[in-house]
């Protein structure tokens, strides 16, 4: 592969890395870009076919290079959410995550810039289960994308919403943690996405650099006291990266942390000391010295809590929202049949919709549900037609469907034809009713077995695979 880069984005390399660095990052950028997958740590698998593991992630747990890149859509395993393809600088959020917070502390966690859903896939596998969190993308079209990914993943204790940074910023110190993996000028991405080279101008930094001041500018209220601002972007420039860490140390209650590092990974720290004497550290991953993309990070702590406070965490609501003809008795024994252990979930009906919310985030759900505009909120459950509830797809993939309900084990050719929304042929004896049908022991989703022995395909009409695929 070989494409032009362009001259004011060479001559800036050269002025800021020096000539040497410079090609070498030129040169870099003219290869193929690595491959890398993360595991769900809920959906392990110790082996598949379709995968050659080659080297681990040396930053993030269960992440591996792999050899050469697979076709990833005709892998059931891809659409059961075992693993997620993510490239694997930014996977340095892991580490991060291991320096500053336990994995005992229960936190509020926002994703604010999350589409497709690469860091809240892995904040939620850094979760545990008594934290919570908000995964959001103000375009419409990409937020429906993060709530799928996010729906595949499995977890109970994620919410997907689609509203600005205004908006957030009103749940004033709501937050523990924020990530913000801003819109920028997108050149650590060249090699991968060559028709960003096309987009970029010698004026892409100024515009992103200020409409990055207005992202963080505008989610900065909803970050509670000592709470961490872990910024980041895939770019290359100052500009849209020190610059932006600087503006918020001198501009707000912020202090730049020093993240550790091995030397081996040859992550290169920027350090600068302000004329108040603070420092401001930033991260810089180059692909001619790390294996993976361009990418840019840096981490903040909250120094003072200037807004009342938008929630009470030990406050406890029922999130229970609109009234309809099902029960209180029976949505519990719903969430009875469908999950274990449902004694951990209160039921949620959002007009014929049930959903499960996990008991201990009661009130973090009120709040995001009565402040913000969710496209996913806990577990979906099923939705009422007629007298019967059709089970979601999200109940399905979840890391807490019920052990007792019938499955049916599927072969690689009847998975891709179940993923393709076809007919699928079952096995004799099948149990009548709905079932969740399964890959190497991984569901899948739900068909409906009719006394006939043919079935009904559930699987959702805007997730399928539309690819020819030969198996």
């Amino acid at each position: 592969m070989s494409f032009p880069l362009p001259p004011a984005f060479v001559s800036r390399l050269q002025h800021d890395l020096g000539s040497d660095e410079a090609l070498a990052l030129q040169n870099a950028l003219q290869t193929n870009p690595p491959i890398s997958i993360r595991h769900n740590p809920h959906k392990f698998f110790p082996n598949n076919p379709h995968l050659s593991l080659t080297n681990a992630v040396p930053w993030c747990d269960k992440a591996y290079y792999l050899a050469q890149r697979p076709l990833f859509t005709a892998d059931p395993l891809f659409h059961a959410a075992c693993y997620y393809v993510q490239e694997a600088a930014s996977m340095f959020l892991a580490h991060i995550w291991q320096q500053f917070i336990s994995s005992l502390e229960t936190v509020c966690v926002l994703d604010a810039c999350a589409a497709p859903g690469g860091k809240s896939t892995l904040l939620a596998s850094l979760l545990n289960k008594q934290s919570c969190l908000v995964s959001n993308e103000v375009v419409r079209p990409r937020a429906n994308v993060l709530a799928e990914n996010m729906t595949k993943w499995g977890s109970t204790n994620t919410f997907v919403t689609c509203n600005t940074p205004q908006d957030l910023g009103k749940l004033h110190n709501f937050f523990d943690v924020i990530v913000i993996d801003a819109p920028c000028s997108g050149e650590g991405m060249f090699r991968k996405d060559p028709a960003a080279i096309q987009e970029w101008t010698s004026q892409s930094n100024a515009f992103c650099s200020q409409r990055q001041r207005h992202i963080v500018a505008d989610l900065y209220p909803c970050l509670a006291n000592n709470g961490y601002l872990i910024y980041s972007t895939c770019t290359f420039s100052k500009q849209e990266n020190e610059d932006i860490v600087r503006y918020l140390v001198e501009n707000y209650a912020m202090t730049c942390l020093q993240i550790p590092l091995l030397p081996e990974w040859n992550i290169i720290e920027s350090q600068e000391t302000l004329p108040t004497g603070e420092n401001i550290f930033g991260y810089h991953f180059y692909p001619h010295l790390t294996t993976g993309e361009g990418f840019f990070v840096a981490c903040l702590q909250k120094t003072a809590e200037e807004y009342p406070t938008t929630k009470s965490k030990n406050k406890n609501k029922n999130p229970q929202k609109n009234t309809t003809s099902l029960s209180l008795a029976q949505q519990k024994s719903y969430l009875s049949n469908y999950l274990a252990p449902a004694d951990d979930f209160v039921p949620l009906m959002d007009g014929d919709t049930l959903f499960a919310i996990p008991q201990c985030l009661q009130n973090v759900a009120q709040t995001v549900m009565q402040s913000l505009y969710c496209l996913k909120k806990g577990i979906e459950i099923g939705t009422l037609k007629g007298k019967d509830l059709v089970p979601s797809v999200g109940v399905a993939l979840s890391h807490c469907i019920s052990p007792t309900l019938p499955r049916i084990a599927l072969s690689q050719a009847q998975a891709i034809a179940y993923l393709r929304r076809e007919e699928v042929v079952l096995p004799d004896a099948c149990p009548i009713g709905w079932c969740l049908v399964q890959y190497e022991g991984h569901c899948l989703g739900w068909i409906k077995v009719l006394s006939s022995g043919r079935c009904n395909n559930y699987y959702p009409t805007h997730w399928k695979i539309r690819m020819n695929i030969e198996v």
